[in-house]
């Protein structure tokens, strides 16, 4: 396994993760949530319904799921092309273990949780908000991915070829 180049020893989530996270409803048309996304200036929202985190939805999925298919979002419903199940963390865990996890799988947005069964919202993690607040812990969590992705592409072709 990679070792990441940088010990982010007291950092965690909290730290960094943004304290006001915008939601939306299942049920709302995803027309809505772009003119949402557009008025607040977010690349996403986090999905609510009946009060629990049922998923994100982020300018990726609108991309891809209304406009790429030409769907009308008047009709299409933020529950049909949210991301979901979504990963979420806690404030207390390691930004380090964070922002590995989020790289490692392409992810961009992370969802903060607190209580006891991870019902409260408390933040979002996001990779663009690491890379303005912490400029020099993004650029080394970059080279910890590119070094891992050499690494999984050296794998790959040994079964390719």
């Amino acid at each position: 396994m990679v070792k990441c180049p940088v010990k982010l020893l007291a950092l965690r989530v909290e730290d960094v993760m943004i304290k006001k996270v915008h939601t939306i409803d299942a049920g709302f048309s995803t027309r809505y949530a772009a003119r949402m996304m557009d008025y607040l200036r977010v690349s996403s929202l986090v999905v609510v319904s009946d009060g629990r985190i049922v998923g994100i939805i982020t300018e990726r999925d609108l991309v891809s799921n209304i406009v790429a298919k030409a769907c009308n979002p008047e009709k299409t419903l933020v529950k049909d092309v949210m991301s979901s199940p979504v990963i979420t963390t806690r404030p207390n865990s390691q930004l380090e273990n964070a922002i590995k996890y989020m790289l490692t799988n392409n992810i961009k947005k992370l969802p903060v949780v607190a209580g006891e069964k991870d019902e409260e919202l408390v933040g979002i993690l996001s990779l663009t908000d690491v890379a303005r607040l912490h400029p020099a812990i993004y650029a080394k969590l970059l080279e910890y991915q590119n070094d891992l992705q050499l690494q999984v592409n050296t794998k790959a072709q040994q079964y390719i070829l």
